[in-house]
């Protein structure tokens, strides 16, 4: 999983600059009325934060473990995975239209926010049961 993270994080990572040079030399996006601009620039910036979870998991994603914890990381890693398809999704066709919809990018942003939340309090229950190892 940690390959996959990193290939996706990393792929994100190269797609993001390029996908801003064309947003801004080819789409015009900065001559854009603002809130057609602000459609853009949000999409653009879930697929960047998205993509850059990916990364950090491919680089130090801890090792899954039998228990709740490593479940845990199983369901936020996929949920991860998932949220970054659904943004960028979410910016080819939600950006464009006129009518504001999300369909695909809110539930991406509130799964990366959701997932990235279940890996910390993952850590945390971690630490604390380290310490709690290390006291008894």
């Amino acid at each position: 999983m940690k390959k996959l993270h990193f290939g996706v994080g990393f792929l994100g990572f190269l797609l993001v600059p390029i996908v801003g040079w064309y947003m801004r030399h080819v789409m015009g996006v900065p001559e854009m009325p603002d809130a057609e601009r602000l459609m853009y620039r949000t999409a653009h910036i879930y697929f960047m934060y998205a993509s850059a979870a990916n990364l950090l998991l491919g680089m130090m994603m801890p090792a899954y473990t039998d228990d709740i914890l490593g479940l845990i990381r199983k369901v936020a890693s996929v949920g991860i995975l998932v949220a970054t398809v659904l943004t960028f999704i979410g910016f080819g066709l939600e950006a464009p239209n006129e009518d504001f919809t999300r369909g695909y990018t809110r539930p991406g942003a509130v799964l990366l926010f959701a997932s990235v939340s279940a890996l910390v309090a993952a850590y945390i229950l971690e630490v604390l049961k380290d310490r709690q190892a290390s006291a008894d």
